[in-house]
């Protein structure tokens, strides 16, 4: 959710528009969205910051802060209680930022970058050279805009606030997508942050930037008595102090001098006594910061006045969350090192920008679907902590989500995306393997027959591997050895690559492992009622076509496995009430009997997922006599641990005799509408990336 943040200043001189620039240039740095506000109308002094910018915008830019509040003003007279105001195109300036702070090149994760906007108070700053625009229109359209009547009596006044509050949420930016990660080449992001510039004193814009138009405040105060004494009447008749729930807010204290007498703290403590406060965040004095318009973070990072505001950014974002912990969080992760701090930061922007209500319908991480979802998860993986090479460990995250991206798509892109990824040698190998199975479930292209062939090589020496290595090895090791023993056995079970007896020995290791009690308790998660069951009737279904016929022995084997695995009970009064049957059946399986972690789906062993396994067996066993009920229910029990994604793990062939079925098809059409309406949310910029 958007949170809007107002610097005010009773008195200026005191560093308030400094303080803003460089604050939102860390949370940029940090991965956050900014959007600058300069509502300094009658001294622009964060436009004039970025003059230079400012005049050298983009075509599109040709509206400012001052037809903003006109627009806003000319709704509410319209009768207009709220206006959706998704695209600031025409209003924003991006700022760029340093090329050491940007991912390096396509291959990396996307959105990692924070960005950072201007919204200016004037498109035409003032120079040396040239007044405000044409002469006097800045101030002609001041007049227009007339505030002292907005908030006259019974004047729009509150409601102007709500309705620019109302924008600033709503507001969405356009941003490169991506065929893996969005779907899309084009995307509407939302911004995390606003910061908003208020004019000093007492007067219309500074009641409306700190009133409902903003979440939280960043006070800034002088050491004197008039900033002192003017900073704390305002408090006061904001409601700050003296009332039982104020808004939040942060005191800044600025420029403090270079020596740190006992003058200067006892002024400090003056303002900690005044403002009601345990700490004064304090700026020191630095020379630049009179002479020039200075992004302090970027040119002297090192610096003292730089470390203020490295100290000043997550306090700021702690007031302006809805969540307690933010702020130590925030400043956890800045004192950290910086590197490590930026993911650590990432992370935590992910999860705020995730829809809770929509974490919540769709179980599964990287089974979230659309794109938005899969896009917002995907660094919440437990396993994904690093942001610039994968590691073993860390490509079944991304070759699922490829998959589902793919599987919507009906296209090579995701994959090919994927494997642009930076990757260490291990993890580019063991990533290949996934992407080329799940290329084959999704599009049903097998690999060139070189790449069979290096498949092929590789898998050798795991015939000879004695089982205690099995037992030694890491888990990705693992995983990795047994996704190419299922991928070998799944390519070479289909013309023109087939070579049986090859395929045979490699059955009869895989047989060989899932009958080892240690080893089936490693590729299926402790939770689960006797591993070593749905181990073996892995290794039974591993690459099993429907066409294959079972021997008697396989079909006995299946069978009694099955019964083993304890089926989900049929739900016939359920069938009477078809709709939101994924959500019913769902609600109604045995969900201890097969409950993962989030971060396991996806980590799982290619084509081990015990729900899938047990609608696979008892096609491949009972073919048309498989109860509709019995299997629907697996499939809604697949869908409530992996969500959308159950389309791409379940093996299509062997539930032909349920497309037909009246219900089905009831469970797919839901789905499909559900997927329809979230993306057409975010074409239309409503849904937030």
């Amino acid at each position: 959710m958007t949170r809007v943040v107002t610097f005010y200043s009773f008195k200026g001189g005191v560093g308030r528009t400094m303080a803003l620039v460089n604050t939102s240039f860390v949370l940029a740095r940090n991965g956050w969205r900014v959007l600058m506000v300069d509502f300094d109308l009658e001294a622009p002094g964060m436009t004039h910051f970025f003059g230079d910018l400012v005049r050298s915008r983009p075509r599109i830019v040709q509206k400012d802060a001052l037809d903003l509040l006109s627009h806003a003003k000319a709704a509410l007279r319209g009768g207009q209680k709220k206006v959706a105001f998704h695209d600031l195109g025409e209003y924003t300036i991006e700022v760029p930022l340093p090329a050491a702070w940007r991912s390096k090149s396509d291959s990396e994760i996307p959105y990692f970058d924070g960005r950072l906007d201007l919204l200016p108070a004037t498109l035409d700053p003032i120079s040396t050279e040239v007044g405000f625009d044409a002469p006097g229109s800045y101030l002609q359209r001041m007049d227009s805009l007339n505030l002292p009547e907005v908030f006259s009596h019974g004047g729009p006044g509150q409601n102007l606030g709500r309705q620019v509050r109302e924008y600033f949420t709503s507001a969405r930016f356009d941003a490169p997508g991506d065929a893996l990660f969005t779907l899309r080449e084009r995307v509407q992001g939302a911004y995390d942050i606003v910061m908003i510039d208020s004019r000093t004193g007492l007067n219309e814009v500074s009641g409306l930037s700190i009133g409902p138009l903003c979440d939280a405040l960043v006070i800034c105060c002088g050491l004197n008595r008039q900033n002192l004494e003017g900073t704390k009447y305002l408090m006061e008749a904001a409601g700050l102090l003296g009332t039982p729930d104020p808004k939040p807010f942060v005191v800044v204290a600025g420029p403090i001098p270079p020596w740190q007498g006992q003058e200067v703290r006892n002024r400090i403590e003056v303002l900690k006594h005044a403002f009601q406060v345990r700490e004064i965040f304090q700026i020191p004095y630095h020379a630049l910061a009179a002479l020039s318009e200075m992004v302090f973070v970027v040119s002297e990072p090192e610096d003292p006045i730089s470390s203020a505001y490295e100290l000043l950014a997550p306090a700021i974002v702690g007031q302006a969350s809805a969540e307690g912990d933010e702020q130590k969080f925030y400043r956890n992760a800045h004192f950290g090192e910086r590197q490590a701090g930026r993911a650590t930061i990432a992370e935590r922007l992910m999860e705020r920008r995730l829809p809770r209500a929509a974490r919540a319908k769709l179980r599964g991480v990287l089974s979230l679907f659309p794109s938005a979802l899969t896009l917002s998860c995907l660094p919440l993986h437990p396993p994904m902590e690093r942001w610039r090479e994968l590691r073993p460990d860390e490509v079944g995250p991304v070759s699922l989500a490829a998959a589902v991206a793919a599987y919507r798509l009906r296209s090579e892109a995701p994959f090919e995306r994927a494997q642009r990824l930076n990757a260490n040698e291990a993890a580019r190998k063991s990533l290949k393997i996934r992407l080329d199975f799940f290329r084959f479930m999704v599009l049903g292209e097998l690999p060139a027959q070189e790449d069979v062939d290096k498949l092929i090589e590789r898998s050798q020496p795991i015939l000879t591997k004695p089982i205690d290595t099995w037992l030694n090895c890491s888990w990705p090791e693992l995983c990795e050895s047994l996704d190419l023993l299922v991928s070998c056995i799944q390519f070479l079970g289909h013309e023109p690559l087939r070579e049986a007896s090859l395929r045979r020995k490699l059955i009869e290791k895989l047989h060989e492992l899932a009958r080892n009690e240690a080893i089936a308790r490693r590729i299926f998660p402790f939770r689960i009622q006797s591993p070593a069951v749905w181990s073996q009737m892995f290794a039974l279904l591993a690459g099993r076509s429907r066409e294959e016929e079972l021997s008697a022995k396989e079909r006995h084997e299946l069978c009694r496995l099955i019964a083993k695995a304890r089926p989900i009970e049929p739900l016939p009064e359920l069938m009477k009430e078809p709709a939101n049957l994924w959500i019913s059946l769902g609600d109604r399986v045995p969900v201890n009997l097969l409950h993962f972690d989030l971060d396991t789906h996806s980590s799982m062993v290619l084509g081990s997922w015990p729900e899938l396994l047990m609608v696979s067996a008892l096609a491949l066993v009972r073919g048309e006599s498989a109860t509709t009920a019995e299997q629907l229910g697996w499939l809604a029990l697949a869908r409530w641990n992996y969500g959308f994604a159950w389309r791409v793990l379940v093996n299509w062939e062997h539930i032909r005799s349920l497309e037909e079925d009246p219900m089905f098809k009831v469970l797919l059409a839901e789905e499909n509408e559900e997927i329809d309406a979230v993306e057409l949310a975010i074409d239309r910029g409503s849904y937030p990336l």
